[in-house]
C-alpha cells in the first residue's frame, strides 16, 4: 500500500481552529478569582496522560520503551506541581514542561481563546542568539541597560548557555537543535509568569573590550509592545509562494508551506505554483541554477515535495529518490479512527487521500476488534541503491535548497527526496522531527489548552529521530534580508 505521509498534519491547523472556537464559546471563564488551579492542572495533566496512553503509538512501541517512562514521570511531576499551583502561570508552565519532556516536535500544546492573558514582564531589553552567543538585540531608552550588540556572559553566577537551557529550553524541549534556539532563545529575558524559574537579578555583559555588571529591574510589558520588540529579535522568516527569475539563467522557487488543505489560501497557492512549474517545464529544464526556497516551511503534505521533484528531475529519478519505509504502524483507537474518518470527509481532501484514509480506518478497526494496539500499513522494503542519475543534459545544473530552522515535518520529507536526487542544502540548519506523525488535536478538559496527538509511527526511515539537515554552504547573516541572501547565493562557487 502506498504511504501518503502527513495526511493529518495538513488538516490539523483547521482542526485546531475549530477546536479553539468551541473552547472559546463553551468553556467557563478561567479568569475567575476563585479558580482552583491545582485541581485544573491535575485534571488536565491526567487527561494528557490518558490520551497518550490510549492513542499515541509510543505508549505501545516496543522499540521505544522510554516513552512510557517519560509519560509517567511527567504526570508525577505535574501532580506534584499541582499541590502548590495557585495561578494560571503555574498551571500552564507545568503542562508545557510535561510536553517538552517528550522532546518531540510532533507533541505540542497550545492555548485556546478561553485561556487568561499571561502577565508579561521584561528588564527593558531582549537578546537574540547568534552562533551560540546571546547578544542584546532591542532595548528601551532608559539608562543603565546593556547596549545593543553587548554579549551576555552570565547572570547570578550561571553562564549564558546554561541559563538559556534552564529558563527556556526546559519548557520548550529539543534544546539540542539550533532551530529551537532560533525560535525561542529570545525568550531568555521575558518573564511570562513562570513560577518554576528564578528570573535573573544581576547579569554580566561584554562589549568585546570590557565587561559590565547590571542589576536588572523587571517591569510589566504590554502584549502589543512585546510583539513589536519580538519582531526585532525573532530570526525566522516564511518564504512566499512563487516562482521568479533569478539572474540570467536561474529560477527561484519559493514554497513557504506544504499545506495539503486545498481549500485553504496556502493550499491554493501551492497548487497554483506546482501547476505553474508544470507549464514551465522547458524553462525549468534549461535553467542552470534552481533555488528551492523553503525558509519557514513548517510542513503539511509530503505530496508537494514529491511532485516538485518529478518536475525538476523527472519521475524516474524522483521516484527512486523517495525513501521507502519498512512499514507504518498506526495506533488503533476509537479516537484515532474518528479523527481519520473526519479528515476523509473534510472539504479539500483529494480523492486519493480519501481512498487511502478509508483503508487506514478499515485497518485500525480490524486491529481494534482483534485487541491489537497497532495496525501495520504495509510498505516496500527500503532501497539501499542510490537514485539513478539525472539526464545528461541536466548534469551541470545546480539545485540548491535554501532552508532554515523553520523547515520541519513534510518540509524535511521533501529534503529527503531532493537531496537524494542531487540538491544541495544551503542557508541554515533545519528543524527535525520524530518518527511519530499524523497528528490530530485533542482538547483538555479545562478548555484552556489543546494538545497534538500523533497517530502513527514510521519504521525504517533513513533520517532518524530529531536528525537535522546541515547546510553545505552556511549563511551567517539575517535570512530575512532578501538582497543579502540573493547576493550570497549568486557568489557561491559554481562547482
Amino acid at each position: 500500500m502506498k504511504n501518503i505521509t502527513h495526511i493529518g498534519a495538513h488538516l490539523v491547523g483547521r482542526a485546531f481552529a475549530g477546536t479553539l472556537a468551541v473552547m472559546a464559546s463553551s468553556a467557563v471563564s478561567a479568569q475567575a478569582a476563585d479558580q482552583n488551579w491545582g485541581e485544573v492542572l491535575t485534571r488536565d495533566a491526567r487527561a494528557l496522560h490518558q490520551t497518550y496512553a490510549e492513542n499515541h503509538p509510543g505508549a505501545v512501541d516496543s522499540k521505544n520503551p522510554g516513552f512510557r517512562k517519560v509519560l509517567d514521570a511527567g504526570l508525577a511531576r505535574a501532580e506534584e506541581r499541582a499541590k502548590a499551583a495557585n495561578s494560571y502561570g503555574a498551571y500552564w508552565w507545568a503542562l508545557r514542561e510535561y510536553v517538552a519532556g517528550f522532546n518531540d516536535g510532533h507533541v505540542s500544546i497550545e492555548t485556546t481563546p478561553a485561556a487568561p492573558e499571561m502577565r508579561l514582564g521584561w528588564p527593558g531589553f531582549l537578546t537574540r542568539e547568534v552562533d551560540g552567543r546571546h547578544v542584546v538585540a532591542t532595548r528601551s531608552q532608559q539608562q543603565s541597560l546593556p547596549e545593543i550588540g553587548s554579549e551576555l556572559v552570565g547572570c547570578d553566577g550561571i553562564g549564558a548557555t546554561q541559563l538559556a537551557a534552564d529558563l527556556v529550553g526546559r519548557f520548550r524541549g529539543r534544546w539540542e537543535l539550533s532551530s529551537q534556539h532560533d525560535a525561542h532563545a529570545w525568550r531568555l529575558f521575558l518573564d511570562a509568569d513562570n513560577p518554576y524559574v528564578s528570573r535573573p537579578k544581576r547579569c554580566d555583559f561584554s562589549d568585546g573590550q570590557r565587561q559590565r555588571t547590571y542589576d536588572l529591574s523587571w517591569t510589566p510589558i504590554a502584549k502589543d509592545r512585546l510583539a513589536q520588540e519580538a519582531d526585532k529579535v525573532v530570526v525566522l522568516f516564511r518564504a512566499p509562494t512563487e516562482m521568479r527569475q533569478f539572474g540570467d539563467r536561474g529560477i527561484w522557487i519559493s514554497i513557504g508551506s506544504f499545506s495539503g488543505d486545498l481549500a485553504s489560501e496556502q493550499g491554493k497557492a501551492t497548487s497554483a505554483l506546482v501547476n505553474d512549474l508544470e507549464r514551465n517545464r522547458a524553462r525549468l529544464a534549461s535553467a542552470e541554477l534552481v533555488i528551492l526556497d523553503v525558509r519557514g516551511n513548517g510542513g503539511g503534505s509530503s505530496r508537494w515535495g514529491n511532485e516538485i521533484a518529478a518536475l525538476i528531475w523527472g519521475k524516474k529519478v524522483a521516484t527512486a529518490a523517495k525513501p521507502q519505509s519498512a512499514g507504518i504502524d498506526w495506533r488503533a483507537s476509537k479516537a484515532n479512527i474518528e479523527a481519520v474518518e473526519a479528515y476523509s470527509r473534510a472539504p479539500g481532501t483529494s480523492f486519493f487521500a480519501r481512498i487511502f484514509m478509508g483503508q487506514v480506518v478499515k485497518g485500525m478497526k480490524a486491529a481494534l476488534a482483534a485487541g491489537q494496539p497497532l495496525w501495520r500499513e504495509k510498505a516496500a522494503p527500503p532501497s539501499a541503491s542510490p537514485p539513478p542519475s539525472a539526464p545528461a543534459g541536466k548534469a551541470l545544473r545546480r539545485v540548491y535548497i535554501l532552508a532554515d530552522g523553520g523547515c520541519a515535518s513534510a518540509c524535511l520529507d521533501a529534503m529527503d527526496v531532493w537531496t537524494r536526487a542531487g540538491a544541495i542544502p544551503i542557508g541554515k540548519e533545519t528543524a527535525a522531527d520524530s518518527l511519530y506523525m499524523e497528528i490530530r488535536p485533542q482538547a483538555l478538559p479545562s478548555g484552556l489548552a489543546v494538545i497534538s496527538v500523533p497517530m502513527k509511527v514510521y519504521r525504517g526511515r533513513p533520517r532518524g529521530l530529531n536528525v537535522t539537515y546541515k547546510p553545505v554552504h552556511r549563511f551567517s547573516g539575517d535570512m530575512r534580508d532578501r538582497e543579502a541572501v540573493e547576493a550570497w547565493i549568486a557568489g557561491l562557487p559554481a562547482s
